[in-house]
């Protein structure tokens, strides 16, 4: 239910992201700011990018922000300048690699920390996300963009979508359960 879910709302996000002004060819390369977000005091990245003098500039905050990417490499846009059969030998075979560690990693669930079989879910639901849009339209569609600034230190992170975000999610619990295992057999060896 979670898997089919969670591909719906991936899908329904990247199709509203298609057929809105987001789409477009003149407004594909600007970012429009969550209107959520603005209405609760978030400021949108044109703001601070247009700032005249830099003690304009707001020393923190958070801007996110809706955008239309057509992403033609890996996850988060990785090897998108990259000769055209380059990336989609890499997304065709990180999507099977994906699948394989998710479906294994499901099979072995009873050895395995409740991490495990969670972050091999999200894999799984990300990586099936992002193939549909793959095998539907070519590539795939990158929706959202998130900023921050805390003083000095300033980070845009790559236009991303859900499918990315499951992704990115799964991988992170996977090296959870692998480290938190690690260290388990390390604490047993030690204590024999």
């Amino acid at each position: 239910m979670f898997l089919l879910l969670a591909i719906a709302l991936d899908q329904v996000t990247k199709l509203h992201c298609e057929g809105t002004f987001l789409h477009s060819a003149s407004t594909a390369a600007r970012r429009v700011p969550s209107l959520l977000l603005f209405s609760l005091g978030v400021p949108p990245l044109q703001v601070r990018l247009g700032a005249a003098q830099p003690d304009a500039v707001t020393p923190s905050w958070l801007a996110i922000e809706l955008t239309h990417v057509t992403n033609r490499g890996i996850t988060l846009g990785l090897l998108e300048s990259a000769p055209p059969t380059v990336p989609i030998a890499a997304f065709y075979a990180t999507t099977l690699l994906g699948m394989v560690v998710s479906i294994v990693v499901l099979a072995r669930t009873q050895r395995w920390l409740s991490l495990a079989p969670a972050g091999a879910l999200l894999l799984f639901t990300g990586v099936l996300a992002n193939l549909v849009d793959r095998l539907r339209i070519g590539y795939v569609i990158d929706w959202l963009v998130i900023a921050w600034r805390f003083f000095a230190w300033e980070v845009e992170l790559p236009a991303f979508n859900f499918g990315d975000t499951y992704i990115a999610s799964g991988i992170t619990l996977l090296a959870a359960a692998l480290i938190v295992r690690w260290r388990q057999g390390a604490v047993r060896r030690y204590a024999k």
